[in-house]
């Protein structure tokens, strides 16, 4: 194990977000998030206090109560509220974030100075000090922009211990809140130096796994692109080969009847028949390519309102082709409300259970496929008597792996962790059930709201 070498240039000034726009979006969303709050939190929470003091100063509770100072708060808390509701200065709520910090700062300086109230100058250092805090829990903020906030804060203090030293200044106690302050400014100063590097690394890391789950998740999708072309064809070679031979027949027919092999009634009920056959071949072709478009989405890549058990249905007759001939399918479909979905990817879940489905039989499988309403929860049930999965297998079935196989690496468990993710973006739960050589209770029920 290696111990990273200390950059203090690096550190300071980290380039990540030079370097990975990504990043740099990130961190942009994390920061009007915080400054969102921080603002809500000064208009919102100061003006609940601005009443809460005023009515304790109607009882008699409070002798003084600070009205301009809960509005100056309320002023610049309105003051950052473009920050984080315009796109166009977005980019710029971390700088909105530290000098909402200042000017809080500044305030309670001024609050202090100007106070007849005893002890102000000891809630003075408290309060900066809460605002670094909250600056560095609330903000993204890059060491530079930490460091630039608490020497702001620092310098305006002690230019306030010149301007109201009679109010501020305090023999043997100033000196020591300065220390104090000072030590505090540095502390947070390698904290946030921490905690973003931390950030940035985590990040990173994430868009490294999500490229390598894309490029995983593409070649799964070639490879199911080609199962579907196989099954299309399959569908397609039917009728295709029932029209083709219905123009054939009329081919020779006609030549027959041009001969006077064929007398022109059979000619004719010849036609009829060949019709009625070419009729319900195009019917035929006409359902595969509304399957194929539906379980492929072809005409509608956005979000629409899905009849699950439609898609089963579709999913199921695109894929027979890949049964084995002594494979039974069972559908138990109930009434389902529709479901906000992308069509593609739920056809997509389907097909890679039914797929593991399949794989797992032997001579006389049997797949069941259930949908039901329990509650407010939408159910679809996939069944087979497969020979199961081992028991430690169970806990990792939904997990990507990946093993060297020969010269090849070979990943394992994709199908189903690109399921889950899909089911789990839709506020769904999907799990499995099976016992390993019970040849009758392998279940992937798959549930949502």
């Amino acid at each position: 194990m290696g111990v990273r070498r200390v950059d203090w240039k690096h550190d300071l000034l980290p380039d990540e977000e030079q370097r990975e726009p990504m990043l740099r979006r990130e961190l942009t969303r994390v920061s009007v998030v915080g400054l969102r709050a921080v603002s809500l939190i000064c208009i919102g929470g100061t003006s609940l206090m601005l009443v809460f003091t005023s009515i304790l100063k109607a009882l008699g509770y409070l002798s003084e109560v600070w009205i301009e100072t809960d509005l100056a708060i309320i002023a610049v808390g309105l003051a950052a509220t473009p920050f984080w509701r315009k796109p166009s200065l977005q980019k710029h709520a971390r700088a909105a974030g530290c000098l909402v910090g200042l000017f809080i700062g500044w305030i309670f300086i001024v609050t202090a100075g100007v106070s007849s109230q005893p002890g102000m100058d000891q809630a003075v250092p408290y309060n900066l000090l809460l605002v670094m805090l909250v600056a560095m829990a609330a903000l993204p903020l890059r060491p530079l922009q930490t460091m630039s906030l608490a020497g702001s804060l620092l310098l305006s203090y002690v230019v306030a211990l010149a301007v109201y030293p009679e109010k501020l200044f305090v023999a043997n106690v100033t000196p020591l809140y300065l220390a104090s302050l000072s030590v505090a400014a540095l502390i947070s100063v390698g904290l946030t130096a921490v905690v973003y590097r931390q950030r940035a690394s985590a990040f990173l890391a994430r868009q490294q796994l999500l490229r390598a789950q894309a490029s995983l998740a593409l070649a799964e999708s070639s490879a199911a692109q080609g199962r579907l072309a196989a099954a299309m064809s399959h569908d397609l070679n039917s009728p295709l080969a029932t029209l083709r031979s219905n123009l054939e027949t009329l081919a020779r027919a006609g030549k027959k009847f041009e001969a006077g092999e064929l007398p022109s009634h059979r000619l004719v009920e010849l036609i009829q028949e060949l019709e009625a056959t070419a009729q319900r071949a195009c019917l035929r072709l006409v359902e595969v390519v509304g399957r194929m478009q539906r379980f492929t989405n072809l005409d509608r890549a956005e979000e629409a309102s899905v009849d699950l058990n439609r898609l089963l249905e579709d999913t199921v007759d695109i894929l027979r082709a890949e049964l084995q001939k002594t494979t039974a399918v069972s559908l138990e479909l109930q009434p389902i409300p529709f479901v906000r979905c992308r069509p593609q990817q739920m056809s997509a879940v389907f097909a890679n259970l039914l797929r593991n489905s399949r794989d797992a039989l032997g001579e006389g499988g049997v797949i069941r496929l259930r949908s039901m309403l329990r509650a407010r929860d939408i159910v679809v049930e996939i069944e087979d008597n497969g020979r199961g999965i081992p028991r430690e297998n169970l806990d990792s079935i939904f997990e990507p792996s990946f093993k060297v196989s020969g010269s090849r690496v070979v990943t394992g468990n994709w199908g189903l962790f690109n399921s889950r993710s899909i089911i789990h973006a839709l506020g769904g739960e999907i799990a499995l059930q099976s016992v390993e050589g019970n040849h009758g209770d392998d279940r992937t029920p798959a549930g949502g709201r």
